[in-house]
């Protein structure tokens, strides 16, 4: 009867490490329909002028990993349409750097980084920062884009989903905000958007 009691007692070890360990991977392939809005900074004084807000697609693709009782961990890949920078036909891109989760959103950092020469210094990187829901259902997409000899003036790229419509994306963007700014963190940094340059 000992026996049987520490062979029992080994496996609910072993059964409890496992399931402490185990990652729950959970496949993700969502095309997700949302409004780009770009503002031209004018001559770095901070004042913009914006483009009316366009229809476009957030594509997240890859694995999240759900261990017990902890954050989740996000290896996928997210891309923008309407750039070469972010939908991924020419640069690679980062997992999500996560910086924090506030309120229930997540702030996080994307690199994409050029996979074609330019110049001597090589391959260039822009970052882009997004605010996202653990299944990714409300998400805000920011990246700025410096003045160069092809662009007049530094742009910001503001994407909102899922949303089909600017009146949409204002409400998504609102959700995300007040949920977001719940918690000290999230109050302290704001969600970037067409309406605000924090």
């Amino acid at each position: 009867m000992k026996t049987t009691h520490v062979i029992a007692i080994f496996l609910v070890i072993v059964l409890g490490v496992f399931l402490w360990e185990y990652p729950f991977p959970k496949q993700i392939d969502k095309e997700i329909p949302a409004m780009l809005t770009v503002e031209h900074v004018q001559d770095g004084k901070g004042a913009a002028d914006g483009d009316s807000p366009r229809p476009t697609t957030i594509h997240v693709k890859g694995e999240v990993y759900r261990k017990l009782l902890r954050e989740p961990e996000f290896n996928v890949k997210i891309t923008v349409g309407e750039s070469e920078w972010t939908d991924g036909s020419r640069t690679s891109v980062s997992k999500p750097l996560i910086s924090f989760r506030s309120g229930g959103i997540y702030m996080a950092s994307l690199l994409y980084t050029d996979r074609q020469p330019s110049g001597v210094m090589g391959n260039e990187t822009r970052s882009a920062l997004i605010w996202f829901d653990e299944d990714f259902e409300r998400m805000q997409f920011w990246m700025q884009e410096p003045q160069t000899e092809k662009a007049a003036a530094e742009r910001n790229w503001f994407v909102t989903g899922e949303a089909s419509d600017a009146e949409q994306a204002e409400h998504v963007l609102g959700r995300l905000r007040k949920a977001f700014e719940s918690g000290k963190e999230g109050a302290r940094w704001g969600i970037s958007g067409p309406d605000s340059s924090s």
